[in-house]
């Protein structure tokens, strides 16, 4: 019978069956949940998409669910619960085969509009984590303070985190840091009573 074998991503980020669908540009894929254990389904229908992402309105999403050690059919044309969700993952199942022939599904190709929107809004979330990435490169490039924690800090960093408060762990020396030119996370610190290291 062989095996189902957890396929590569189409995507970096996690995706939903919708945006499968788009990104496969068809139907006739195969997914599996997480919580499914020894079940495959192959997705043989999406109505139509009508708003943006990520859900594209909801549409229904119909598929064939099979047994993974017998192969066998065990639901035609069951719709799948929660598409939008990112616990699905697309699978390979080039080892593996089904008790019966597959059966002919009709072609239902996604407008390309939404994967146009799609690879777009893609590009701009990469765009804008490498920029957020290379601000945070530059600003840990800067000259540091480095200092020993205490239980109130433990207790109150991730709170205060945020544009006023900007403190990182240095793995190497074992040791919290924060720029020198940090007077608002400096003063916040010294409250809290951290001792600088010379």
């Amino acid at each position: 019978m062989g095996e189902v074998r957890q396929g590569p991503r189409i995507k970096e980020a996690e995706v939903n069956i919708y945006e499968m669908y788009i990104l496969n540009g068809d139907v006739d894929f195969w997914v599996m949940r997480q919580t499914w254990g020894k079940t495959v389904a192959r997705v043989v229908h999406v109505d139509e998409l009508t708003t943006p992402a990520p859900y594209y309105g909801t549409p229904k999403v119909l598929v064939d669910l099979y047994d993974i050690e017998s192969g066998a059919l065990l639901k035609k044309n069951e719709r799948l619960s929660c598409p939008g969700t990112s616990q699905y993952s697309q699978v390979d199942i080039s080892t593996w085969s089904p008790a019966e022939a597959l059966r002919t599904v009709t072609s239902t190709p996604p407008d390309p509009a939404f994967r146009k929107r799609m690879e777009a809004a893609d590009k701009r979330a990469k765009q804008n984590a490498a920029r957020k990435q290379k601000r945070r490169e530059e600003s840990e490039a800067k000259p540091r303070y480095y200092f020993a924690s205490n239980p109130r800090f433990l207790n109150e960093k991730d709170k205060l985190f945020g544009e006023n408060f900007y403190v990182r762990w240095d793995p190497d020396k074992k040791l919290w840091w924060c720029l020198q030119e940090d007077t608002a996370t400096q003063a916040s610190l010294k409250e809290m009573g951290c001792e600088f290291q010379s």
